[in-house]
This record gives structure tokens, C-alpha cells and sequence, in this order.
């Protein structure tokens, strides 16, 4: 019961205010339910648009409006197509309607808490673009690309996101030139690309070296069939072998020592300087474990070295002033002495070379230019540190344990390397063992 309604029963009229000091009112005030917000009208619609990288250009319903990051105000509901672009990416398009604006979770939130803006935010992730030029030298060469015809160098060809290819470039009369284009190298090469409006892609130029098959280059010169016989020294187990040693300066008759554990042959200093070799800071080095331990030596190519009437071309020399003894001025080593087959004579008196058709020489001399430049998962760079370009190699990585046993082998090729400059090439590097030492080894190639 209310204070008024009991002070009635006692006959009490109430005119004017009335205080009243320990009533209590029963009537109560019940909250208005969220349906019952007044809410304020939305006043805005509010567009947010970014991108990656920025200063993107946007077009939106046709016409530009400037680049990213902006903002776009609208007064009402609207449907627009907003296209964000930049020279060398794919283009990226939003498609939005005046229900979005009205319907959307972001519009049903602003009215439930009273904003008056609704805002939506476009934020477009651009890819580049990539193109691949592919050169060949001499030009006209056919290019297939994961062995798909991809028409003729010069040619560009459109590869849109950098993925594993291989791609081939042959021609008649020449060694087929083949290379695994993989994600690394991409990345590798992507300082090196150059942005083409033509085809709005960023192009990378990929150059194949073609040569024509010359196998008989390195040892065909003044070759006879007749038998080289050197004369043995009784009571000496070395064997001294005359030669004429040619190098860019001029040429000197000099003896050799026979000598089957050295894997490369030497020259000394003087003799080299005198056939126009000389050591600067460009020269190459190749590491020799001998007796004494690992040395480092220079090692040169040398133009002609001739043994009697049979000439080698392009001889791998190594640089070793205590090699020389007297008269002689070096080590013939293996790269020289399996250009033979060697016996001797009946009596002992002769040991008879006779010109091996195997090369096996050649390869050795081959080897010791080659350095592995760094690899990765599955490819390998390779670099020839000669003068000389080297065509259709295919060489082994080998690691050995301990006891000399085989635990590692990768082959390497076909492929082709020009004088100086290094080649990449498809390998499963993941077979060799890190952190263990390999030999490298040319099992085929050609000067």
C-alpha cells in the first residue's frame, strides 16, 4: 500500500505538497530494451583503400582517382567496381553493391552503437608480374619451356609467378643448352630485372651459350700414330721425358720427369715466365696435399706441350719451383701421361707411349678450372676459372670416408660454361653430407 492511500483511512485530505519521510513508493521505471535505443542516422560511408606495395593507382567505376593509401566519403549507399593497378603486378578489382553498405556486419554494428559512419576497407595484396627473355648465341635457337615449345630466341616469354622450370634452348649443329630455373634463382635474380610496359611484367634475361660440337680440339694438333719410345735409364727408377713446352710468349724444349703420382704436371717459375706466364692476382690456385701437407699453387693452361710428333692443347700446368732438379723442369703428370698407353719393351730397355683415344688426360686438366662457385637444394653453380670455354661437361661430386670407401656421389650435366664466368645447373645437392669434404671430377667434356 502506497504512504497516500494510508493516510486516507484516517479521514486525512491532502491538499498542497506533503512531505513524506519513511514511505517507500511501489511504483517502478523499467529500462528500455536495446530494440527501444533511439538511434543517430548513419551520415557516412566511408571506403578505406591500402595496398602492397603503396603509391598504387585506382580507378574506381572507370575513373582515376588517385593512388593508395585514400580514404572515399559517400553520403548515401553506393555500388562501384574499384580496380588498384601498378606498371609490372596483376591487377586487382573490388566489386561492391548499396545492400553491402546496408546489410553488411559492419553496417548492422554501427546502428546497434549509434556511429554514423559505416566503413569498409579494401586492402589489395599486388603479385608481381614476371617475364623471362631467353638469348641464345647464335640466335634462331628453338626454347621450350618444361618441355613445351616456346618459340625461337630472341623470345619472351610470359611466366606470370616465378615457379620451377627447366627450360631447354637446342639448335642444329649445336650442344643443347639446358637449365633448372628453380625459386632461388629467381630471387637471385630479381635485382636484375627490368620492368617492361609492353607486357607490364618485370623481364629477366636469361643468356644460352650454344657451341658447336669440337671434340678434337685439345689434342688433334700434329698428332701421329707412330710410337713415342723413350730410352730407360739403367739403374734409375725415373724416367726423363723431352717435350716443347708452348705457352702465349714464345716456346722452350725442356725435359719432364715421368712421374705417375702427380696428378697434374709442373713447370717452374722461370720456365713459365719465360713462355710468357705470369702470376698476377687474377691467376687461379689449386690446393695439393703432399707429403709436407696442403699447399696452394698457381695453376695455368698451357697452349701446346709436344712429345716427339704428338701435341696436347691446352694443358693444365701447375706452378712448383721445387719441383725442378737439374735438368729437368717439372713433374709429367697424369693429365698428360693417360693421353698414352704406356708399355716396355721386351729387353726393358724402352718405355714405349702409344696415343689413347679415352681423354681421360683432358678431363684432369678440365677439373682443376672447375670450382663449385655455391649451391642449394637442388642446384649447383659451377665456375670455369680457364680461358678456354668448356662444353657438353658432366661432371661427379664425390664424397669418400675414411678407409677411402665411396658414402656420397652427385652427377652433374650436361651443360655448358664459357671461359670466366660461371653456369647454373639442375643437382640434388641434398645427397652429399654436410659439412664433409668433396672432389669434384669431369667424367665428360670438351674444350
Amino acid at each position: 500500500m502506497s504512504c497516500t492511500s494510508a493516510l486516507s483511512q484516517f479521514g486525512l485530505a491532502i491538499a498542497g505538497p506533503v512531505i513524506l519521510i519513511g514511505c517507500t513508493s511501489q511504483s517502478r521505471v523499467e529500462p528500455a530494451s536495446p530494440a527501444m535505443v533511439r538511434t543517430s542516422p548513419i551520415q557516412h560511408y566511408e571506403l578505406h583503400i591500402t595496398s602492397d606495395p603503396d603509391a598504387c593507382s585506382v580507378v574506381i567505376d572507370g575513373q582515376a582517382v588517385g593512388t593508395t593509401p585514400m580514404i572515399r566519403l559517400y553520403a548515401k549507399p553506393v555500388a562501384m567496381v574499384v580496380d588498384v593497378s601498378r606498371p609490372g603486378y596483376a591487377p586487382i578489382s573490388l566489386t561492391t553493391d548499396a545492400a553491402w553498405w546496408q546489410h553488411s556486419t559492419a553496417a548492422r554494428a554501427a546502428r546497434r552503437y549509434g556511429r554514423t559512419t559505416v566503413t569498409r576497407t579494401f586492402h589489395a595484396r599486388m603479385k608481381r608480374r614476371w617475364a623471362l627473355h631467353v638469348t641464345s648465341e647464335p640466335t634462331g635457337a628453338r626454347v621450350s619451356v618444361d618441355q613445351t615449345p616456346a618459340g625461337r630466341t630472341p623470345v619472351t616469354l610470359a611466366i606470370g609467378e616465378p615457379s620451377p622450370i627447366t627450360v631447354q634452348v637446342t639448335r642444329d649443329g649445336h650442344v643443347p643448352w639446358v637449365a633448372r630455373l628453380d625459386g632461388d634463382w629467381w630471387a637471385g635474380h630479381a635485382s636484375e630485372a627490368r620492368l617492361d610496359t609492353t607486357i607490364n611484367a618485370y623481364v629477366v634475361t636469361l643468356e644460352a651459350p650454344l657451341w658447336k660440337p669440337n671434340r678434337t680440339a685439345w689434342t688433334r694438333v700434329g698428332q701421329s700414330n707412330a710410337e713415342v719410345r723413350i730410352t730407360v735409364q739403367p739403374g734409375s727408377v725415373h724416367q726423363k721425358v723431352a717435350a716443347h713446352v708452348q705457352g702465349p710468349g714464345g716456346g722452350q724444349d725442356v725435359r719432364f720427369l715421368y712421374d705417375t703420382g702427380a696428378t697434374l704436371t709442373t713447370l717452374d717459375r722461370a720456365t713459365a715466365e719465360a713462355i710468357g706466364l705470369h702470376v698476377d692476382e687474377n691467376t687461379p690456385t689449386l690446393q695439393s696435399h703432399t707429403a709436407n701437407g696442403t699447399v696452394t699453387n698457381p695453376i695455368f693452361l698451357l697452349n701446346e706441350l709436344t712429345i716427339e710428333d704428338d701435341t696436347l692443347r691446352n694443358v693444365a700446368i701447375m706452378l712448383c719451383d721445387s719441383c725442378r732438379q737439374g735438368d729437368v723442369v717439372g713433374l709429367l703428370g697424369l693429365n698428360v701421361l693417360r693421353e698414352f698407353e704406356t708399355t716396355f719393351s721386351a729387353d726393358g730397355r724402352e718405355m714405349i707411349m702409344v696415343r689413347s683415344s679415352a681423354r681421360a688426360g683432358q678431363r684432369l686438366s678440365m677439373s682443376a678450372f672447375l670450382k663449385m662457385a655455391s649451391s642449394t637444394r637442388n642446384s649447383a653453380v659451377l665456375r670455369n676459372q680457364s680461358p678456354i670455354d668448356m662444353t657438353s661437361l658432366v661432371v661427379e661430386l664425390v664424397q669418400s670416408a675414411v678407409d677411402g670407401g665411396v658414402t656420397a656421389t652427385v652427377r652433374i650435366g650436361p651443360f655448358n660454361v664459357r671461359a670466366g664466368q660461371s653456369a647454373t645447373v639442375a643437382a640434388d645437392m641434398t645427397r652429399l653430407r654436410t659439412g664433409q669434404r668433396y672432389t669434384l671430377h669431369v667424367v665428360e667434356g670438351a674444350w
